[in-house]
């Protein structure tokens, strides 16, 4: 996978993580899940499936497959 995308992947988790986790951790008011901890987790999760896509994207990119499958073996002798 792209090193962008694994980025992504990482600073996803770690926002939505924090997020969510706010209140446990000390940096929230402590009165329940709020709406800001609720963007805090969706901003983190769009980030993560935004780290997948650009590293699925980019490793397409490099590594070009034909649509119809791997290509048969052309042995020398093969029975057809």
């Amino acid at each position: 996978m792209d090193r962008m995308g694994v980025v992504l992947i990482v600073v996803g988790v770690a926002l939505a993580a924090a997020a969510g986790l706010a209140d446990t951790v000390g940096i929230g008011d402590d009165r329940g899940f709020h709406y800001r901890q609720a963007i805090g987790v969706g901003i983190g999760a769009a980030l993560v499936v935004a780290g997948i896509v650009v590293g699925v994207r980019r490793s397409r990119q490099q590594d070009p497959a034909s649509p119809d499958g791997p290509e048969p073996s052309r042995e020398s002798g093969s029975i057809r």
